[in-house]
């Protein structure tokens, strides 16, 4: 190293404005690279971020179709227990006695929820809750609407985290 910078010191540069051209622009002194990189990945972003909100519109618009879908079926839902009610006023009141009636009802207030409640058990594993029900439909709402309107789930994501990824780029950028 102490010989090379000797030999520099030796040295006559003839146009040393040339040198100090070359200096600059290796390493990027005037940081015209680095504004030319911004300004590409700027554009890159634009791109990304129009694709995205076009994505993000779709989702959404899904999203909203698949809890309403939920929500008529909770609704609907409902008609089991208010008929089962129902049902059991008119026998009780117009067809039959209470006592005929109390052994059905007891048996269809007691035994239907059980027999309900171990089957969804055995073939989901947890304990049922409605709140877990109705994100359960919701859930496979939006996988059947994503797959009947081919919306790229996987595309979404890609393009989310490509955001993400170039406006990090910009921000190191831009330090230094």
């Amino acid at each position: 190293a102490s010989s090379s910078s000797a030999q520099l010191r030796d040295t006559v540069f003839i146009k040393p404005k040339d040198v100090l051209d070359t200096v600059w622009a290796t390493f990027d002194l005037s940081g015209s690279v680095s504004l030319a990189e911004i300004e590409h990945k700027q554009a890159e972003l634009i791109v990304l971020k129009s694709e995205f909100r076009a994505l993000d519109t779709a989702k959404r618009m899904l999203d909203m179709a698949a809890e309403q879908q939920a929500n008529r079926a909770v609704w609907v839902g409902s008609v089991l227990p208010v008929g089962t009610f129902l049902a059991l006023c008119r026998m009780t009141y117009w067809e039959f006695s209470w006592d005929i009636v109390e052994p059905i009802s007891f048996f269809v207030s007691t035994m239907g929820p059980i027999c309900f409640f171990y089957v969804w058990f055995a073939s989901k594993k947890e304990d049922f809750s409605m709140s877990g029900w109705r994100e359960g439909m919701i859930a496979k709402s939006r996988e059947t609407l994503y797959r009947a309107k081919a919306f790229d789930l996987q595309r979404y994501h890609a393009v989310a985290e490509a955001i993400s990824a170039c406006e990090e780029d910009i921000r190191l950028l831009k330090q230094g």
